[in-house]
């Protein structure tokens, strides 16, 4: 499996990390990111990132809650795709 991530934030804000992207058992990945302070952060997938339209179809996987502290997250998905892609989303 193929694993790429992208990472989308606003004008200046502190870009969120995606740290470490790992296979957990046969059929799981594990996404390690960072989330600032006061930040909401929402961690996205994709199996493909152009299409025949030009259009992309990003699907939510986690929203973290807006927390006064930084935080560490270790988010579970399925591994089961020959690809998939990932980015996180900063919001208010």
């Amino acid at each position: 499996m193929v694993v790429l991530l992208f990472v989308a934030w606003p004008t200046g804000a502190a870009p969120p990390v995606i740290s470490k992207i790992e296979r957990y058992g046969s059929n799981q990945v594990l996404v390690h990111f960072d989330v600032q302070p006061n930040t909401t952060c929402t961690l996205q997938w994709t199996d493909a990132v152009k299409t025949k339209s030009g259009s992309v179809n990003w699907s939510n996987l986690w929203v973290s809650p807006n927390l006064p502290f930084f935080e560490h997250y270790i988010i579970s998905d399925t591994g089961t795709q020959r690809q998939r892609f990932y980015r996180l989303q900063v919001g208010p």
